[in-house]
């Protein structure tokens, strides 16, 4: 989280609503993540600076709130892209990282060492300590390990058995079908109900081409709204996943878990 305490005391929110806020300094709203077990966690919501000096944001759930300091990011290659509210959001979240030169590179495609880390780092999960039983566990960098490790112990990741042996294949770009089955998994680990979102599954004008083992994944994915098809009717299950579009998914999921 950034800053460090509330620059004002809890505010308890009975309805949604609009918050209102005139700030001495950059700020943004919190809300407390009623689901963080520990030290509290809070999630980063945002705000509209307005002429007047005021930061306004919307909500629509009964939550304790606060305002702490904030200096967001800005990612020279995401003025008017398609994931930038995605993007912010995340990254004021401490979950979505650029790159030194200040890019994010949004059509740029994720491995599955990145989607893991963004993942587990959107849903709060500790960091685990220890290593994995993947036989390529070595080859997993020290930044990504801890997480790879707690993707593992939630069940949101399995590996690739091959020849008796259970690898990762962290640098591997992670496919959209990939993409659907560990945000289906989170949603399980989670707690959501899986019959309660395979409901309203828009046609996929390439069902046919998707695995049997992603179906009923990209199913619930798609009925959360987690996932969307193309313009065209098509998934393309196969086709790896842009960090535009990870932060999408990881944006989405957070929204129908209520985070």
């Amino acid at each position: 989280m950034k800053g460090g305490s509330p620059d004002i005391s809890l505010i308890k929110q009975r309805q949604s609503g609009t918050l209102i806020f005139r700030p001495r300094q950059s700020l943004s709203f919190f809300r407390s993540d009623p689901k963080s077990s520990g030290q509290k966690r809070w999630i980063f919501i945002g705000g509209t600076v307005h002429e007047e000096g005021t930061i306004r944001a919307e909500i629509g759930r009964t939550a304790k709130f606060a305002v702490f300091a904030y200096k967001p990011i800005v990612m020279n290659d995401m003025n008017n892209h398609w994931a930038a509210s995605y993007v912010h959001r995340l990254e004021g979240m401490n979950v979505a990282v650029g790159y030194p030169d200040g890019s994010f590179r949004p059509e740029q495609t994720v491995t599955r060492l990145e989607f893991a880390k963004l993942l587990t780092s959107a849903l709060g999960l500790e960091a685990a300590s220890g290593n994995t039983n993947f036989s390529d566990n070595g080859d997993i960098p020290s930044w990504a390990r801890p997480h790879v490790a707690a993707a593992v112990e939630a069940g949101l990741i399995l590996g690739y058995e091959e020849a008796g042996t259970t690898s990762f294949m962290g640098m591997r770009t992670v496919t959209r079908a990939e993409a659907a089955v560990m945000t289906a998994r989170a949603l399980q680990f989670s707690g959501v109900d899986a019959d309660i979102v395979t409901g309203n599954v828009p046609e996929l004008k390439d069902a046919s081409d998707i695995p049997n083992w992603a179906k009923p994944s990209i199913d619930q994915a798609l009925s959360a709204g987690i996932l969307s098809g193309y313009a065209d009717g098509a998934f393309r299950g196969d086709q790896a996943t842009t960090r535009g579009e990870a932060a999408a998914m990881v944006y989405k999921l957070l929204t129908a878990l209520g985070i």
